[in-house]
């Protein structure tokens, strides 16, 4: 069923797919956007998170921050950052007593002030699951949306936002001024359009899980998403779930061959498809290191940032699972289970294919699989980072690479008529069609990175251990399926 990238794309002409230069939404492999995807933030086991974000433009940038927990990417906080121009702002994520919770230091504004004290992530939305409570909140990911640039058109003299916003001696000039825009009677309150303008992107984030006791720290680049959005701004309430990813516009996403690009048609209000299309993968990659010699330990991060849009039943449906995602969120277990293919190799290409289920623990009546948002997967019973409810083990070699593949998923159709399927998840009819099959794109939307520590312990009188992370290496499956959608 599969057929070769090259031959993919040569069909894709002739399915008016067209093949532009990245005018979809796309990953910024340069490592700029108008969104960032954090794969992980984690608090267990002595590890605190520390991210930052950096404008690199000369606007002051409106930022959506949000926290999702990582059993369901049930969101545990959010609120609105203000970024002067060129302004970088900080925060860690640390243990508190029942979860996790966010401290920042930074002058940047924010809408609520955090205080600092710091503040508590909260555990609203997945209560009424009863499973794991707060616990939940110790390991997530995080979004950082842009929601336009900032200007001074408001035609009031006196109220001036971005001048407020921009920092002066590296404060804000007037951060309460921003703050009271949001207040009752705020201009905001009944008007966030007013003195905003479109996206402009450049932004770029980085994480860092670092562990004090341990003396080691695993670092690791944000995933940029462009073209999120070319089409008006989406400035929202620091008390809205909006923006979210799904207001991407239009709603159209890029694939990438080196070089070549190929666009989706238009997914009309759906635009997380369009995400999730953009980071689609059928296969990841990456080594792993476990030797005894050197207390070597690897952690693999497998990341699905727009999963709960498609088995949660919000955003993009009311009811069931839209592909590619084919297992429905089982609430009473907090999971949602998506089969993966394992092929793992030492370093001289010896090999192994495991049948049936790997990771453990096993769960009953499944093959391997992935049954959250975060997902930590050890190797060899090690940990990098620390005790998770969402870690499993893969039994392996002591050192090599793995491969996972995820074409046991449905497909993530290029050309879907708007609306047809998306706000009603009935079977699909309106695909392109050539010789009774449609283009398809086979996988799953992925992001993370491979974490691996060297314990030396004390060597005269100093700690001496290390860590690393190396982002998941991906392929892109194109193909020709059969038209029946179910």
């Amino acid at each position: 069923m599969k057929k070769a990238l090259p031959a993919a794309i040569a069909l894709a002409g002739g399915l008016g797919l067209a093949a532009t230069a990245g005018a979809g939404v796309h990953v910024n492999h340069d490592g700029l956007g108008q969104v960032l995807l954090y794969p992980l933030y984690t608090v267990n086991d002595g590890n605190d998170t520390l991210i930052s974000i950096t404008n690199t433009t000369d606007d002051v940038k409106a930022v959506k921050i949000r926290f999702r927990e990582g059993m369901g990417s049930y969101e545990v906080l959010d609120f609105n950052l203000y970024l002067s121009p060129k302004d970088m702002w900080t925060a860690v994520v640390t243990a508190s007593e029942t979860g996790a919770m966010m401290k920042t230091t930074d002058t940047s504004c924010t809408v609520p002030a955090i205080p600092a004290t710091g503040i508590e992530f909260k555990d609203i939305l997945f209560t009424k699951e009863g499973v794991n409570g707060k616990a939940r909140t110790r390991v997530g990911h995080i979004e950082i949306i842009e929601m336009g640039v900032v200007t001074d058109a408001t035609g009031n003299s006196k109220v001036t936002p971005a001048k407020w916003a921009t920092h002066v001696a590296g404060t804000p000039a007037n951060c309460a001024g921003i703050q009271s825009l949001w207040s009752t009677s705020g201009a905001w309150t009944g008007n966030p359009s007013l003195a905003m303008e479109d996206h402009t992107g450049g932004l770029y984030g980085t994480g860092t899980i670092i562990n004090v006791m341990d003396g080691t720290d695993v670092a690791y680049d944000a995933t940029a998403i462009d073209a999120y959005r070319t089409v008006g701004e989406n400035h929202a309430s620091p008390g809205d779930l909006n923006p979210s990813l799904n207001q991407a516009r239009p709603a159209v996403f890029t694939v990438f061959d080196g070089d070549t690009a190929v666009d989706s048609s238009n997914l009309g209000t759906a635009g997380i498809l369009a995400v999730g299309g953009a980071l689609m993968k059928s296969d990841i990659a990456n080594d792993y290191v476990t030797e005894a010699s050197i207390s070597a330990s690897t952690d693999m991060v497998i990341t699905f940032p727009t999963k709960f849009a498609h088995v949660l039943g919000n955003q993009v449906s009311n009811a069931g699972v839209i592909e590619p995602f084919t297992a429905p969120w089982d609430a009473t277990k907090a999971r949602s289970c998506e089969v993966v293919g394992i092929e793992y190799y030492d370093r001289e290409e010896a090999r192994e294919t495991p049948v049936g289920a790997d990771f453990s623990p096993v769960i009953e009546g499944e093959d391997a699989s992935l049954c959250y948002e975060v997902n930590l997967v050890g190797v060899n019973g090690t940990s990098v980072l620390g005790d998770s409810l969402t870690r499993s083990d893969l039994a392996a070699f002591e050192n090599g690479w793995v491969n996972l593949n995820f074409e046991g998923s449905n497909s993530y159709f290029y050309d879907v008529t708007p609306g047809d399927g998306l706000n009603n998840p009935a079977p699909q009819t309106k695909y392109r069609i050539i010789d009774g099959a449609r283009l398809a794109i086979r996988g799953l939307p992925v992001i993370g990175f491979a974490a691996q520590k060297y314990v030396n312990g004390d060597l005269g009188g100093l700690l001496s251990n290390y860590a690393g992370a190396y982002n998941h290496k991906g392929a892109v499956s194109f193909g020709l399926y059969p038209s029946n959608p179910n």
